[in-house]
């Protein structure tokens, strides 16, 4: 029975000039209209009211872009974290702990950053959401961008706390090709 509800339900999204009737309690009816002519019914519903104008979209927009800057800066600093510790230390089966660690790292970050933005965290996951049609392209544009300033961010960050011996040996400062 509910999922029959849900999905004829609509989302409660407005633009500008739609039209929508509001339901009024009693009481706030009485404050909004002065005139009370009969002492009988009060018509909860008023004439359709038009949307002139949205109020926080720009908020949610910053949200969205902030959720995703954070989720894969930490993303990106807690995986490059796990891959070097796991590395240095002495480990029999290091691709099993970090196959583990990753996980455990991905579940979080996407539960803590899907009721902001939906959780893509990657480039690929919203470049993908885009071409499905889950987001616009522009969002994904932005997503994207706001991703990659994060990754940056990161590794600078990560660059920044580990030795110079352990920057040398990742790679940290960007891609290197070494011949043997």
């Amino acid at each position: 029975m509910k999922r029959k509800t849900d999905r004829n339900r609509r989302p409660l999204e407005f633009n500008i000039g739609d039209k929508m009737l509001l339901k009024f309690t009693t009481q706030i009816w009485k404050k909004i209209n002065s005139k009370m002519h009969h002492r009988g019914m009060i018509t909860k519903y008023d004439n359709p009211f038009e949307v002139v104008k949205k109020v926080g979209e720009s908020l949610d927009d910053e949200k969205k872009r902030f959720g995703e800057l954070l989720g894969s800066a930490v993303l990106v600093f807690i995986l490059d974290t796990i891959v070097i510790s796991t590395l240095e230390s002495d480990v029999k089966m290091p691709n099993l702990i970090m196959s583990i660690l990753i996980a455990i790292t991905l579940t979080i970050l996407i539960l803590a950053v899907f009721p902001v933005s939906g959780g893509h965290i990657s480039p690929v996951i919203s470049f993908s959401s885009a071409l499905v049609g889950l987001i616009s392209m522009t969002q994904a544009i932005i997503y994207i961008t706001t991703q990659c300033l994060g990754a940056i961010l990161s590794a600078l960050a990560l660059k920044a706390v580990v030795s110079s011996t352990i920057e040398q040996r990742f790679s940290l400062g960007g891609c290197t090709i070494t011949a043997y």
